[in-house]
């Protein structure tokens, strides 16, 4: 976290930067107190961004029980948090007992700025966006709208279907919804 400023670090500029001026900055400096800073942040709640380069895959990672690096399945339209950090990365491993037997790992992954990753991750999951299907709302016996495509609840909740607003896209398989402004 050597990129974060921390909060005593920030109110010890912004007080110099004041001293001297006619302009009165503990204003500035009582904002700054008040805001969360980077200093205390756990790593754990902070999303990173990684590329595998033996595999050609971008990867999110954040502590999630006991696993630290998401992949996108394209097939869910989701991210699935299924390896940890201590994995034995880049290493071929034979061992009878386990379940899989024999294993290649990747390559471990390495932390990118976002804008790359980003690039990196579209540039590679463009053409599953462009296959999406087009899908519709339709209702269940209560109201709830279903994908005709998934066959998923639009929402976690089905409080929302009162409103009468439903998303143009499908929020389980990402399919493009023909939406009527006017229901």
């Amino acid at each position: 976290m050597a990129e974060y400023i921390d909060r005593k670090s920030a109110i010890d500029v912004v007080a110099r930067w004041f001293k001297g001026i006619n302009l009165n900055g503990d204003i500035c400096i009582d904002g700054l107190r008040s805001l969360p800073a980077a200093d205390v942040v756990e790593e754990e709640n902070i999303l990173k961004f990684y590329y595998v380069r033996s595999i050609d895959e971008y990867w999110i990672g954040r502590r999630i029980d006991n696993f630290y690096y998401a992949e996108y399945d394209p097939e869910s339209c989701r991210w699935i948090w299924t390896h940890s950090r201590y994995l034995p990365w880049g290493k071929h491993i034979v061992s009878p007992t386990s379940l899989w037997k024999e294993h290649t790992y990747p390559s471990e992954p390495e932390e990118i700025p976002f804008e790359e990753w980003l690039q990196g991750f579209v540039k590679k999951h463009a053409a599953d966006v462009a296959e999406r299907k087009a899908g519709k709302w339709e209702t269940d016996e209560i109201g709830c709208a279903i994908c005709s495509v998934c066959g998923n609840y639009a929402f976690e909740t089905t409080t929302h279907h009162i409103s009468g607003w439903y998303p143009r896209f499908c929020p389980n398989c990402g399919a493009k919804m023909e939406v009527d402004d006017d229901v």
